[in-house]
């Protein structure tokens, strides 16, 4: 919404657009092991964040005023790899 309002173009908005979801759903995954939500299903959910999170990067890296984005994509793989060890923590 941030690019589509700051009139970037349209391969722009849709390139941020993805961000958002993947990152949606990365952050969703992340919170499931936060919560230990079907600790049966975490190592998929693992699995499907470092896939996400990696599309986030690629997605950042094609921006050179994307290091903010780039930023949330690794804090929310951290935050869920601290969760598996335990580490509930921000």
């Amino acid at each position: 919404l941030g690019a589509l309002s700051g009139g970037a173009d349209a391969d722009t908005v849709a390139e941020l657009e993805r961000f958002g979801l993947a990152f949606g759903i990365a952050f969703q995954h992340a919170d499931d092991v936060l919560d230990d939500d079907q600790p049966a299903l975490r190592d998929q959910a693992m699995a499907r964040l470092k896939e996400l999170t990696a599309e986030c990067d690629a997605i950042a890296a094609k921006h050179p005023n994307a290091k903010a984005l780039a930023g949330f994509a690794d804090w929310v793989s951290k935050r869920a790899a601290r969760a598996l060890t335990g580490d509930k923590s921000d």
